[in-house]
């Protein structure tokens, strides 16, 4: 979590009992970075139907 933190990622959940997975905001921009870490299988972006779109430029 902390390499994810020094890309801006913030934490927003967390699943541990069906799988391994948590759930982080990220700047746009640095997902590819996002992907690249070590122990990361898989980055799914997701947007909540009540939230606006995303700032392409953050």
């Amino acid at each position: 979590m902390q390499r994810m933190q020094a890309l801006g990622a913030v934490e927003i959940a967390r699943v541990r009992i069906v799988r391994q997975a948590i759930a982080v905001d990220v700047p746009v921009r640095q997902l590819d970075a996002l992907r690249a870490l070590d122990g990361v299988c898989g980055v799914s972006p997701i947007r909540h139907p009540e939230l606006p779109p995303p700032d392409p430029v953050r």
